[in-house]
């Protein structure tokens, strides 16, 4: 591997022997107008402040054999930014009447044979076209047919020089705009320094990319993946054809391929790196641990696969999530409840349930268990969601549900799982329970009545409700009673027993744009009779209401607190249906699960590598606790047995914890009630003590490691 790097000025960079290409398999010019407008300042500041040798950015290059030839990999987007102020102030050099200056940038800094640089392919014939092929053509720049991000970038670089000719005309600055720009000029061939880093392998160059990219900047998964997908292959083909011409046609080719494959996952209307967690989550069955890239090449490495292998067998993933986002199941329609499962499972708040589903797929489960299993993750994740219980509460439940799938288990020993949780955290009496009280304000509330309304639809009927603002939940009973037509019929009290509940909320739709009312904005606080009128499209363009909900709420003759408590039972009667709720699931009682000398209510099952991510997570948040809670576990980890609570406030005062014994103590007991909080049901399964006696308020002491943990928490700090 033969890599050079040396400082360059910009003259030795675009105005020598060098020729520069953006492979095709970069990401093309996206710079932002801020990212421009920093460009631009640095450079003007750094002129103005007279700094010798001003450090621009870095170059990765590979030399394409003959030493003038490069590809670019990294310093795309400012290489391509200079160009573009080159050619800027060429044409404004040749528009004052300077017209050796303007060909001797274009004759030497843009094209000197040929154009010093080609973009990608697809923006290549426009980008010389339209702005380096000769003096003068930027003029009408906004009308062709460029991408508008370079578009955006000439237009911005010349607004910036008038507002640079402004400030100088306002301080009567003893140069002008021409002078300025001619000394920035040279400024900017002779001051401005790149580190170029040469090497004559992709491999090579996506090594020193990535060694120097993620060392403090927050590259996207899908760039580093990308880049080292691309190196692999190079690797391949050389390992199987040592003759350059012959290993160059064979990476072209492999490498066409492989951007084929990637351009189609791109069409794809999801962040790719959301697709990639979800197809590790699928493959591997455990959620990420540590950095997304890391662990997807670890995986790769450990499989020895080829970029081939990976790309097909992520391409499987990502087709089985196109298929569930088209309500279908390897080519065959899902059926109407199915598929309304979906709709709804789409907006239950966090996508776990979705490597289940990509498991379940890449498998070849039937459509019939399909269907099974999608309206049980439904059931499962709706119900916990209504419930109150955090997509942490679930997520180890799921993640055993993908274990089991690729283990060949049956969808019905997954939904046992599921029902098993159901039942052991009090999920449906939680959920009743909240559907009971403020349905309004909770997050969970436009998921309930959409889930209400699919119940009153025909399966054949598959219509999406979208959960943003074009839908929304109305009052029937308004928040406030100003028409004196309510406040006969409600107190103040009943109100506020009555406005946000269940039975007083119904969806509606309506446009939000600009000068045309939604029918919510429409109803707003109007009497009962003139809202029905509203539902029923008679003093609104929209027409009836498409929500089978709200036209029944139409059909009542009037509004009254009777009528909500009805309406209120008739749907939670109809959801506890929907979601086969029994009597005796009402009645089951939560496990207890608890420490060795006390018993208290677990909310979550927690697999051992549930409770070592939690613990890590916890442990690198940035809080006062953090630090005095890593001692805490030290002191527990440095010896095999109990420490009483004076044993624990002496060695965190001896660590730096407090600023005496007292303090120390204070702090203890802030420790105490983290650990033991009902939210970290992580800590309660790491850490035992002793009670003093089994009623409320009972003074903890001996505190503890478990032994099954010690090892854990141990490798959780060392990666501190």
């Amino acid at each position: 591997m033969n890599i050079t790097a040396r400082p360059c000025r910009m003259r030795d960079v675009i105005a020598s022997d060098s020729y520069y290409s953006i492979p095709d398999y970069q990401r093309p010019y996206e710079w932002t107008a801020e990212n421009v407008e920093d460009f631009w300042t640095d450079l003007t500041k750094a002129f103005e402040h007279k700094e010798d040798g001003y450090f621009l950015d870095k170059l990765i290059l590979v030399n394409r054999g003959d030493g003038k030839d490069f590809e670019v990999v990294d310093g795309r987007q400012r290489l391509t930014t200079t160009m573009i102020l080159l050619a800027v102030l060429r044409d404004f050099f040749f528009e004052h009447d300077l017209p050796e200056r303007a060909d001797e940038i274009q004759n030497t800094c843009i094209k000197r044979g040929k154009y010093r640089l080609q973009v990608r392919p697809e923006e290549r014939a426009s980008f010389e076209d339209r702005i380096l092929k000769s003096v003068g053509i930027l003029k009408d720049v906004a009308k062709s047919n460029l991408p508008e991000t370079f578009k955006m970038a000439v237009t911005l670089l010349n607004q910036f020089i008038e507002e640079k000719s402004e400030e100088l005309k306002s301080k009567n600055a003893e140069i002008d705009i021409v002078i300025y720009l001619d000394e920035f000029y040279h400024f900017l061939l002779d001051e401005v320094v790149l580190i170029v880093m040469t090497t004559d392998s992709v491999s090579s160059a996506f090594t020193i990319f990535e060694a120097i990219n993620t060392r403090g900047k927050d590259l996207e998964t899908k760039d580093l993946l990308k880049n080292l997908l691309i190196r692999r292959i190079e690797e391949e083909v050389t390992r199987h054809n040592a003759e350059y011409p012959t290993a160059q046609k064979s990476f072209d080719d492999e490498k066409r391929r492989f951007l084929d494959t990637w351009l189609e996952i791109g069409k794809v209307k999801v962040p790719t790196d959301e697709l990639l967690r979800h197809h590790r989550i699928a493959v591997v069955g455990d959620r990420s641990r540590k950095d997304l890239f890391r662990e997807i090449s670890e995986d790769i490495k450990d499989a020895n696969a080829t970029t081939e292998a990976f790309m097909d067998n992520w391409k499987r993933s990502v087709d089985a999530f196109v298929e569930l986002k088209a309500g279908t199941w390897h080519g065959e329609a899902l059926n109407g409840s199915a598929q309304k499962a979906l709709l709804l499972l789409w907006n239950i708040g966090h996508g776990y349930w979705i490597p289940v589903l990509i498991s379940a797929w890449r498998d070849g489960i039937d459509r019939e268990k399909a269907q099974t299993l999608i309206e049980g993750l439904e059931r499962f994740c709706g119900l916990s969601f209504v419930a109150g219980h955090t997509s942490r509460g679930v997520l180890s439940t799921l993640l055993a549900s993908v274990r089991d799938l690729n283990n060949k288990q049956s969808v019905e020993n997954v939904l046992a799982r599921i029902e098993a949780f159901l039942r052991k955290n009090r999920v449906f009496r939680d959920a009743t329970e909240n559907l009971r009280s403020d349905v309004y304000h909770a997050s969970w509330g436009k998921y309930a009545l959409a889930k209400y309304e699919y119940t009153l639809l025909d399966d054949s009927i598959i219509r999406e409700i979208p959960f943003s603002r074009t839908v929304q939940l109305e009052h029937i009973l308004p928040q406030t009673m100003t028409d004196p037509a309510w406040t006969a019929l409600f107190t103040e009290t009943e109100h506020d027993e009555l406005v946000n509940t269940l039975g007083n909320v119904t969806l509606l739709a309506g446009s939000m744009s600009e000068g045309r009312k939604s029918k919510n904005q429409s109803a707003s606080n109007k009497p009962f009779a003139d809202k029905v009128k509203i539902y029923r499209g008679e003093t609104n363009k929209d027409g009836l209401t498409a929500f089978r909900m709200t036209q029944e709420v139409a059909e009542y003759e009037s509004w009254t607190p009777n009528v909500i408590r009805e309406r209120t039972e008739i749907v939670l009667s109809t959801l506890v249906g929907a979601w086969d709720v029994t009597a005796e699931d009402m009645d089951s009682q939560p496990e207890i699960v608890t420490s060795d000398s006390v018993r208290p209510v677990d909310t979550e099952i927690l697999t051992s590598d549930d409770i070592r991510f939690r613990l890590e997570e916890t442990l690198g948040r940035e809080s006062d606790l953090t630090p005095r809670l890593i001692v805490f576990l030290k002191v527990l980890l440095s010896e095999g047995r109990s420490f009483t609570q004076e044993e624990l406030r002496a060695n965190l005062y001896d660590n730096g914890i407090g600023t005496d014994l007292g303090q120390a103590g204070r702090y203890l007991s802030n420790i105490s009630q983290f650990v033991t909080n009902v939210n970290n049901a992580h800590l309660r399964a790491i850490i035992a003590y002793d009670l003093e006696h089994d009623r409320p308020g009972a003074r903890k002491d001996n505190y503890r490691i478990r032994n099954e943990y010690r090892d854990l928490v141990r490798d959780a700090l060392a990666k501190l």
